[in-house]
């Protein structure tokens, strides 16, 4: 496989990581009661209905600080995309360690954050985009990381 076409994999592989993370962020910001009726009952053990009816402004806290939260999703994935389609594509070393680093810190402390909520099945759905941006920096990095670069060109 010539070094050019492991790179064009591997940014496709990483776009679908990237995909995963914007698309937390929506689900986040505009379905946060969705996520909360699956986390509120194994970490607090109660349904997220009966939350809402007995503190409202606590639940408005939540629901806001979880909207944010997931905005932050949305521009952090929008920026990966961006850094995915521009200089991750043309092999920048520099993109790289930006991807390598920040999917690591973001989907290793989602995974903690979750097995502390106790939700144990959802560690695996951070794991897996961590998975896949691993698999895509592996198969890029023997192209961006060539001793000859003279050679992959």
């Amino acid at each position: 496989m010539k070094s050019d076409s492991r790179l064009k994999i591997a940014c496709i592989v990483m776009m679908i990581h990237n995909i995963t993370l914007a698309l937390w962020g929506l689900l986040l910001t505009f379905l946060p009661d969705r996520v909360f009726e699956v986390s509120s009952l194994s970490f607090l053990g109660r349904n997220w209905a009966s939350i809402k009816q007995s503190d409202g402004r606590m639940v408005d806290y939540i629901t806001s600080y979880a909207r944010f939260w997931g905005l932050q999703g949305i521009v952090i994935g929008v920026l990966i995309i961006f850094l995915t389609l521009v200089p991750y594509r043309k092999g920048e070393r520099w993109a790289w360690l930006c991807i390598a680093v920040g999917s690591t810190i973001g989907w290793l402390s989602a995974a903690l954050l979750d097995a502390r909520l106790g939700l144990l099945s959802i560690v695996y759905i951070d794991l897996i985009p961590l998975a896949l941006a691993y698999f895509s920096l592996a198969l890029a990095g023997t192209t961006i990381f060539a001793w000859n670069r003279a050679q992959v060109k």
